[in-house]
């Protein structure tokens, strides 16, 4: 531990890095779901306005309504993924800093 860091600000540095790094895919993974669920209307009203037209919806809008409601489900599962290895991180790095500080102390 001594070798990875020599006090306790690198470790809080190296720690904050690390829930930065994961902040930064749940904030991208949020703003996808965003995305899909504009494209997910987008297909829900070109499915409507066939429909009203009398018309049978197209299987491509159909088959994209569910692979949009796929990855956005793929997402979401990422997002609590992500959620819960911040907390594992997060108490890795509680137990790595609290050791660090014994080590520091007895020096």
């Amino acid at each position: 531990l001594l070798r990875l860091y020599s006090s306790l600000d690198d470790i809080d540095r190296a720690h904050a890095r690390q829930i930065e790094q994961i902040d930064s895919l749940i904030a991208s993974s949020e703003t996808n779901i965003i995305d899909l669920q504009s494209q997910r209307e987008a297909l829900q009203r070109r499915a409507a306005s066939a429909e009203r037209a009398g018309r049978d919806v197209d299987a491509r809008i159909l088959n994209e309504l569910v692979e949009v409601d796929n990855e956005s489900l793929r997402l979401q599962r990422l997002i609590l993924n992500k959620e819960e290895e911040k907390l594992q991180v997060d108490a890795d790095y509680a137990r790595q800093r609290e050791r660090l500080e014994q080590l520091l102390a007895d020096d």
